[in-house]
């Protein structure tokens, strides 16, 4: 079993847990982390960081920009500071990087300070095909992410088509299952091999 928390983190530096609002926020996550631990469940915390207006109009307005040349640097400054404020969950899953160098640089993060067993896990974040593709090769190439979730980008046309009543239910069903068969090709043909006692073998992609 796994207990999921999903978190939409404020501009690095404006997150902190010096208010009375983020002190709760911060008290329910180490509480969620705490009964996952007592009840011998892992721990998943979604990590998403948007930018802010400012930041998205530095980048001329375009996501992918801040994607590229922002985002992975708000992702490990806003890690650090939920590991400092107590927050430890067994997976983070976090939003798909750019760059093997990127990816490292969370993996080192996530277990830094003795957090050997930590791994990442990529989002789709709803983006398109070629994104996805994109996030998880770069993904599976780097030791620590240990799976993927491809969301919204496996079902949304296949869910849409069967309410628009274009697609059969046993259609959507198959359309869905190709496409997560598809991402789960992507991410394996990029993984490094595994040895058995390795995170990645201890948690199935």
């Amino acid at each position: 079993m796994i207990c999921l928390a999903e978190v939409r983190c404020a501009p690095i530096p404006a997150m902190s847990f010096g208010n009375i609002g983020t002190r709760r926020s911060q008290s329910c996550l180490i509480g969620k982390d705490r009964t996952c631990s007592g009840r011998q469940r892992r721990f998943m915390f979604e990590l998403l960081v948007p930018p802010s207006d400012d930041q998205l109009a530095r980048a001329g307005g375009n996501r992918d920009v801040f994607d590229r040349r922002a985002r992975p640097l708000r992702m490990q400054q806003t890690l650090r500071t939920l590991q400092d404020a107590g927050i430890e969950p067994d997976v983070w899953k976090v939003e798909g990087l750019d760059s093997h160098a990127d990816g490292e640089r969370m993996v080192q993060i996530a277990r830094r300070a003795g957090r050997d067993q930590i791994g990442c896990s990529t989002l789709d974040r709803g983006a398109d095909e070629a994104k996805v593709r994109s996030w998880l090769t770069i993904a599976s190439g780097v030791p620590g992410f240990i799976g993927f979730a491809v969301g919204r980008t496996s079902f949304w046309n296949a869910v849409s088509g069967h309410r628009a009543q274009t697609l059969t239910r046993a259609e959507a069903v198959t359309q869905i299952a190709r496409r997560l068969r598809e991402w789960v090709e992507v991410f394996e043909a990029g993984r490094p091999s595994r040895s058995p006692g390795s995170v990645a073998a201890a948690w199935p992609a």
